[in-house]
Protein backbone atom coordinates (compact mmCIF):
# COMPACT_ATOMS: atom_id res chain seq x y z
CA UNK A 1 0.00 0.00 0.00
CA UNK A 2 1.34 3.27 -1.12
CA UNK A 3 0.37 6.72 0.11
CA UNK A 4 -1.03 9.00 -2.59
CA UNK A 5 -0.80 12.97 -2.03
CA UNK A 6 -3.03 15.23 -4.18
CA UNK A 7 -2.40 18.56 -4.52
CA UNK A 8 -5.93 20.32 -5.84
CA UNK A 9 -5.75 23.81 -6.93
CA UNK A 10 -9.29 26.04 -8.01
CA UNK A 11 -7.93 29.10 -9.66
CA UNK A 12 -10.05 31.31 -10.45
CA UNK A 13 -12.64 31.33 -7.64
CA UNK A 14 -14.97 34.90 -8.55
CA UNK A 15 -16.31 36.98 -5.82
CA UNK A 16 -19.89 36.04 -7.10
CA UNK A 17 -19.04 32.65 -5.95
CA UNK A 18 -17.10 32.90 -3.18
CA UNK A 19 -20.20 31.74 -0.40
CA UNK A 20 -21.32 28.97 -2.67
CA UNK A 21 -17.95 27.57 -3.43
CA UNK A 22 -17.42 27.89 0.31
CA UNK A 23 -20.44 25.95 1.01
CA UNK A 24 -19.76 23.17 -1.50
CA UNK A 25 -16.02 23.04 0.11
CA UNK A 26 -17.69 22.01 3.62
CA UNK A 27 -19.82 19.65 2.16
CA UNK A 28 -16.88 17.98 0.76
CA UNK A 29 -15.72 17.83 4.30
CA UNK A 30 -18.38 16.64 5.79
CA UNK A 31 -18.40 13.60 3.27
CA UNK A 32 -14.76 12.98 4.23
CA UNK A 33 -14.87 13.16 7.83
CA UNK A 34 -16.55 9.51 7.60
CA UNK A 35 -13.57 8.11 5.49
CA UNK A 36 -10.69 6.49 7.14
CA UNK A 37 -8.46 6.14 4.75
CA UNK A 38 -8.46 9.91 3.89
CA UNK A 39 -5.66 11.34 5.95
CA UNK A 40 -5.24 14.79 5.19
CA UNK A 41 -8.06 16.58 3.53
CA UNK A 42 -6.89 20.75 3.73
CA UNK A 43 -8.46 23.67 2.09
CA UNK A 44 -6.41 26.81 1.98
CA UNK A 45 -7.19 30.46 0.16
CA UNK A 46 -4.86 32.79 -0.81
CA UNK A 47 -5.09 36.32 0.56
CA UNK A 48 -8.34 37.52 -1.34
CA UNK A 49 -10.10 34.35 -1.61
CA UNK A 50 -9.52 33.64 -5.17
CA UNK A 51 -7.38 30.70 -5.01
CA UNK A 52 -8.34 27.48 -3.31
CA UNK A 53 -5.88 25.17 -2.55
CA UNK A 54 -6.64 21.71 -0.86
CA UNK A 55 -4.01 19.16 0.39
CA UNK A 56 -5.45 15.61 0.32
CA UNK A 57 -3.69 12.50 1.41
CA UNK A 58 -4.64 9.02 0.93
CA UNK A 59 -3.65 5.53 2.21
CA UNK A 60 -3.95 4.37 -1.34
CA UNK A 61 -5.12 4.80 -5.09
CA UNK A 62 -8.03 2.89 -4.17
CA UNK A 63 -8.96 5.53 -1.15
CA UNK A 64 -8.80 8.22 -3.63
CA UNK A 65 -10.95 5.91 -5.64
CA UNK A 66 -13.71 5.31 -3.14
CA UNK A 67 -13.63 9.51 -2.41
CA UNK A 68 -14.22 9.89 -5.79
CA UNK A 69 -17.11 7.69 -5.77
CA UNK A 70 -18.87 9.59 -2.60
CA UNK A 71 -17.87 13.43 -4.00
CA UNK A 72 -17.44 13.17 -7.68
CA UNK A 73 -21.22 15.33 -8.12
CA UNK A 74 -20.36 17.76 -6.01
CA UNK A 75 -16.28 17.77 -7.43
CA UNK A 76 -18.30 18.83 -10.79
CA UNK A 77 -20.16 22.00 -9.22
CA UNK A 78 -16.83 23.21 -7.11
CA UNK A 79 -14.93 22.52 -10.40
CA UNK A 80 -18.14 24.61 -12.22
CA UNK A 81 -18.62 27.32 -9.58
CA UNK A 82 -14.55 27.36 -8.79
CA UNK A 83 -13.56 28.44 -12.36
CA UNK A 84 -11.92 24.88 -13.32
CA UNK A 85 -9.35 23.02 -11.43
CA UNK A 86 -5.64 21.76 -11.74
CA UNK A 87 -4.49 18.51 -10.35
CA UNK A 88 -1.14 17.51 -8.95
CA UNK A 89 -0.79 13.47 -7.72
CA UNK A 90 2.69 12.57 -6.09
CA UNK A 91 3.15 8.62 -5.55
CA UNK A 92 2.60 5.86 -7.93
CA UNK A 93 -1.21 6.06 -8.50
CA UNK A 94 -2.91 3.25 -9.88
CA UNK A 95 -3.88 2.63 -13.47
CA UNK A 96 -7.60 2.95 -12.59
CA UNK A 97 -7.14 5.35 -10.73
CA UNK A 98 -5.07 7.25 -13.33
CA UNK A 99 -8.05 5.92 -16.42
CA UNK A 100 -10.98 7.56 -13.59
CA UNK A 101 -9.22 10.77 -13.67
CA UNK A 102 -8.01 11.10 -17.20
CA UNK A 103 -10.61 13.71 -17.69
CA UNK A 104 -9.03 15.95 -15.12
CA UNK A 105 -5.80 15.87 -16.45
CA UNK A 106 -3.62 15.13 -13.56
CA UNK A 107 0.12 15.89 -13.56
CA UNK A 108 1.49 13.17 -11.99
CA UNK A 109 5.19 13.21 -9.79
CA UNK A 110 6.82 9.83 -9.29
CA UNK A 111 7.95 9.76 -5.57
CA UNK A 112 12.04 9.93 -5.38
CA UNK A 113 13.46 10.44 -1.80
CA UNK A 114 12.22 12.80 1.24
CA UNK A 115 12.02 12.66 5.07
CA UNK A 116 7.73 12.37 7.06
CA UNK A 117 8.56 11.77 10.43
CA UNK A 118 5.15 10.93 11.01
CA UNK A 119 5.85 7.79 8.26
CA UNK A 120 8.60 6.68 10.55
CA UNK A 121 6.11 6.50 13.75
CA UNK A 122 5.17 2.90 14.87
CA UNK A 123 4.04 1.34 18.04
CA UNK A 124 6.38 -0.53 19.80
CA UNK A 125 3.38 -3.61 19.82
CA UNK A 126 1.81 -5.55 22.25
CA UNK A 127 2.24 -4.88 25.96
CA UNK A 128 3.75 -1.40 25.41
CA UNK A 129 0.70 0.89 24.42
CA UNK A 130 1.14 4.29 24.14
CA UNK A 131 5.16 3.86 23.71
CA UNK A 132 6.06 5.26 19.55
CA UNK A 133 9.33 4.06 18.64
CA UNK A 134 11.10 5.69 15.39
CA UNK A 135 12.11 3.70 12.87
CA UNK A 136 12.56 3.39 9.08
CA UNK A 137 10.16 1.60 6.79
CA UNK A 138 12.48 -1.23 5.23
CA UNK A 139 11.61 -4.67 2.82
CA UNK A 140 11.71 -7.01 5.81
CA UNK A 141 9.39 -4.33 8.11
CA UNK A 142 7.29 -2.28 5.27
CA UNK A 143 4.32 -2.38 7.23
CA UNK A 144 6.03 -0.21 10.09
CA UNK A 145 2.81 2.27 10.12
CA UNK A 146 0.55 -0.59 10.64
CA UNK A 147 -1.06 0.00 14.03
CA UNK A 148 -2.73 -2.54 16.38
CA UNK A 149 -5.91 -1.74 17.18
CA UNK A 150 -6.72 0.27 20.71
Amino acid sequence: MQQIQVTATVPRIPKDNLSEFKRLAGEALEITADEPYVLQYDWFFNADESKCVVREIYADSDAVLSHLGLVGDLLGKIIEVGGGIEIEVFGDPSDALLEATAALQPSVYAYFQGKLLASRLALTGPGRPGRIRLGFRTESDPDILTLPPC
